[in-house]
């Protein structure tokens, strides 16, 4: 074997490690972009499941506000009435007759 084959033959296996490092390099870099599309996709799902805890809170303290309004407006009816749930329980005059009903 001459010195210009071996020269070719050292070229060659140059070029084939050249090739199988960018073959390898590229493999890395597209493992690389997936871990990275994963992590973006499960960042993407923890934002969107805070956001539906988020609305399921302000739904909740909603639902308790309006529920302690009405039972301040029941408690504030409950207040005014003076008579029982049966009416009167006293004797009532109603012979005498007042300007409204004359």
């Amino acid at each position: 074997m001459g010195v210009s084959a071996a020269i070719a033959v050292v070229g060659a296996a140059t070029v084939a490690s050249q090739n199988e490092n960018a073959r390898l390099q590229r493999k890395d870099a597209k493992k690389e972009v997936q871990r990275q599309e994963s992590m973006l996709a499960a960042e993407q799902a923890d934002i969107a499941e805070q956001e539906q805890k988020d609305i399921a809170m302000k739904a909740n303290s909603e639902a308790i506000r309006r529920q302690r309004a009405i039972r301040g407006k029941k408690q504030g009816r409950d207040s005014t009435i003076l008579t029982s749930p049966l009416g009167t329980t006293g004797a009532t005059d109603t012979g005498t007759k007042t300007l409204l009903g004359s």
